[in-house]
């Protein structure tokens, strides 16, 4: 069916203020998820659609999503989009066995690489803090999630899948050269990091702390600024209960690495607004290490071993090498 066809259905879900009168499909928007997306003008200002990829969110998760979403801006939050409601009072429609979700537009860019400050690091740790005090709609006491998923990767990868990525990294070399050399440096730095980062982890096992929404999937170009502040918090659809740490460490490490002097005031900037258990504590620096070990995984296993391509192939050989100056930093101290 037609783009202009499929779009006019869609929108036919929702109120006559938000129907476009121009579109632009911007494919995906510079990520990989699957996702595709159009910016929209209407009458209730630019929009923003999304069609989520199949399998992931089903309904229910979308659904949840979108629960905390509404509690966290009736709380006072204003940094995350709310999806705009169909003629039906649902969040999102489903048409062609996709579920499509309308949004503000938000203002801003994710430019703190480019444009980097104490002050903008400041207010995205503030906004993340912010974020999850108003997210704390559903919260209960239990080990993270995440620490035993990560504990069962790290096993997995010393156990012998990381021999057996190795080898399909050098069958497949031809497929993409560029990135295959990357892979055999990734691989040969994660042996060298593994264990640690795995006791690291099982030490974090122990710990019983509170889980509540996180984004999980916070990092540079979800965070948009407008001057030094943040205008903006974008891309939900990995939300789940987790600990706060997991979306501490996820964007501190995205956006200063390993500055350790930048981590503290990050944190400092954080634990003003909601302030961190020892315990929380000790799991930023677990879950950060097993980012690194496990960041570049992944992706190799999409291309080497399961054959997938993607469009932004130099996008993706930017990310390996900024997960492989990191290993080489972890591998050192």
């Amino acid at each position: 069916m037609p783009e202009e066809s499929v779009l006019s259905k869609v929108l036919n879900a929702y109120p006559l203020a938000y129907q476009p009168t121009r579109s632009t499909h911007l494919g995906s928007a510079g990520g990989y998820s699957g996702a595709r997306f159009w910016k929209l003008v209407t009458n209730r200002g630019p929009m923003c659609l999304r069609r989520w990829p199949p399998p992931h969110p089903d309904k229910q998760q979308l659904t949840w999503i979108h629960n905390v979403i509404t509690h966290v801006a009736t709380s006072g939050f204003r940094l995350i989009p709310s999806p705009v409601r169909t003629n039906t009072g649902e969040t999102f429609c489903c048409f062609e066995q996709y579920l499509w979700e309308l949004t503000p537009w938000l203002p801003g860019k994710a430019n703190f690489w480019d444009q980097p400050g104490s002050q903008k690091l400041q207010a995205a740790l503030s906004a993340l803090a912010g974020f999850h005090q108003a997210a704390q709609l559903h919260l209960c006491q239990d080990v993270s999630p995440g620490i035993l998923q990560r504990c069962k990767q790290l096993q997995g990868l010393i156990g012998g899948e990381l021999d057996e990525l190795d080898l399909s990294i050098r069958r497949h070399h031809g497929r993409w050269v560029r990135l295959a050399d990357q892979g055999q440096q990734l691989v040969e730095l994660v042996r060298s990091v593994a264990s640690t980062t795995l006791v690291s982890l099982q030490a974090c096992g122990a710990f019983r702390v509170p889980l509540q929404p996180c984004l999980r999937d916070v990092w540079h170009d979800h965070i948009l600024f407008m001057g030094e502040e943040v205008s903006g918090m974008i891309d939900l659809g990995a939300m789940r209960m987790e600990t706060v740490a997991v979306d501490i460490a996820r964007l501190l490490g995205s956006l200063i690495a390993d500055d350790q002097e930048a981590w503290k005031n990050g944190l400092e900037a954080y634990q003003a607004v909601r302030p961190l258990t020892e315990a929380e504590q000790i799991m930023v620096a677990a879950f950060d290490r097993s980012t690194v070990t496990l960041g570049g995984i992944l992706w190799l296993q999409w291309v080497f071993v399961e054959g997938r391509q993607f469009e932004n192939q130099q996008a993706i050989e930017t990310r390996l090498e900024r997960i492989i100056t990191r290993l080489q930093f972890l591998a050192r101290n």
